[in-house]
């Protein structure tokens, strides 16, 4: 089972790092040779870079100042107007 199938609950939208900058999440991709989810998203607001990121590690946890916080925190969905 593919790691998004076990999180029924991602959303696309504007995500924000756990160092301040915010991401738009433009999709969720399968990896052909293993079958892993990978996260697909772009800076935002200026859309300079694509970037990519394991799913388990986009949806995951690091610790800073020895709190665990998430890497992404969800801020804004599809609904916003992304441009």
């Amino acid at each position: 089972m593919s790691d998004e199938q076990n999180n029924p609950t991602v959303v696309l939208g504007i995500y924000q790092h756990y160092k301040g900058d915010y991401y738009k999440l433009l999709t969720i991709s399968t990896q052909e040779s293993d079958g892993s989810s990978w996260c697909v998203y772009e800076s935002y607001p200026v859309e300079s870079k694509v970037w990519y990121r394991p799913f388990t590690e986009f949806f995951g946890t690091v610790e800073v100042e020895g709190q665990s916080v998430p890497r992404f925190q969800f801020r804004y969905g599809p609904e916003f107007d992304c441009k």
